[in-house]
């Protein structure tokens, strides 16, 4: 049996260090009430995959992948990398300009070009500017609805191929 030597030990120690899940402990009180804590985490789950950083399902739930994500978006905006869930974090997601994208780009053409296209279905009524705000996020959920597509209110390339390639009798009601 060969010999564990103090070094290895503490080798190990530090790497399970690294690896381990930021706790909800580590995070500074944040002031959110347990389910308002959910909500948030649930919103951000939400807005991560808009930015181009996957969470996994946004299910309210804290778990290692959405801490990761935040983590690579906090990097990308240059906060803070702790993995914790506050309310300036959503907002700076929600609200920040320049938007912060995975990749570092803050290009908007797609984001515009998904506005323009649920526009002239009669979804978008708002300001075609690359924002995915409330507005955008509602028109693209009533046209996936409608289109009999996976609501998911996710900008990405594939959803602007699936608004320019659905039936042309697919429109926003009157």
């Amino acid at each position: 049996m060969p010999l564990i030597r103090p070094v290895h030990l503490a080798l190990a120690a530090v790497l399970a260090a690294l690896t381990a899940p930021v706790a909800a402990e580590n995070c500074p009180p944040s002031g959110l009430t347990p389910g308002n804590h959910a909500a948030y985490v649930k919103r951000i789950q939400e807005e991560l995959p808009r930015h181009g950083f996957r969470a996994g399902p946004a299910t309210g739930q804290m778990d290692e992948r959405t801490r990761r994500g935040i983590v690579l978006y906090q990097r990308a905006a240059s906060l803070m990398s702790d993995g914790c869930v506050t309310s300036a974090l959503l907002d700076h997601m929600l609200y920040h300009q320049p938007k912060v994208y995975a990749g570092g780009s803050a290009d908007t053409a797609l984001e515009r070009e998904v506005q323009q296209a649920l526009a002239e279905r009669g979804y978008y009524k708002g300001a075609i500017d690359g924002i995915v705000g409330p507005k955008t996020t509602a028109a693209l959920e009533a046209f996936q609805l409608d289109a009999g597509l996976r609501v998911n209110a996710v900008v990405n390339r594939s959803v602007l191929t699936a608004i320019r390639d659905a039936d042309p009798s697919i429109k926003a009601p009157r």
